[in-house]
């Protein structure tokens, strides 16, 4: 695999294991529009992992084989985090999501990516920030 191909399947899995917490989290909120906004996070995510696999698949690249490793760790940090209580929720999601961010960045300079590849991430990136600034909205929400 090419270390573009290599990248873009690491970053499927970390939408994937995105994808699981939120997943997870949303019945943890009785407040309509913070669950709302977790499922669209959710549902955002789920867009980004299929958008990846595409592009990774159309490359030649294969998903990597550690995405039900990805997926079973998002499900059970999505359990723990709902023992912590809805602000540690929250401020986790937000740690998770400036990682993602960080990470999407650092892969950018370490390989060539092509322009089809590099609008697919830059677009998770900018969504990425939406849900940076909606995580915080809900926190400020929940601690009025």
């Amino acid at each position: 695999m090419s270390k573009v191909t290599k990248l873009l399947a690491r970053m499927q899995n970390f939408e994937k294991l995105s994808t699981r917490i939120y997943q997870i989290q949303t019945p943890a909120f009785n407040q309509k529009q913070i669950a709302g906004r977790l499922k669209a996070a959710m549902l955002k995510e789920l867009e980004h992992e299929n958008k990846l696999r595409k592009r990774l698949t159309e490359l030649g690249g294969v998903p990597s084989r550690l995405g039900s490793l990805f997926d079973m760790t998002g499900r059970l940090t999505g359990y723990l985090t709902r023992l912590t209580g809805k602000s540690f929720i929250l401020k986790a999601d937000i740690w998770v999501e400036e990682q993602a961010i960080k990470g999407y960045r650092r892969s950018l300079t370490e390989a060539d990516f092509d322009y089809r590849s590099r609008i697919i991430i830059n677009n998770n990136i900018r969504d990425e920030e939406i849900h940076i600034y909606e995580l915080r909205k809900s926190l400020a929400e929940i601690t009025v």
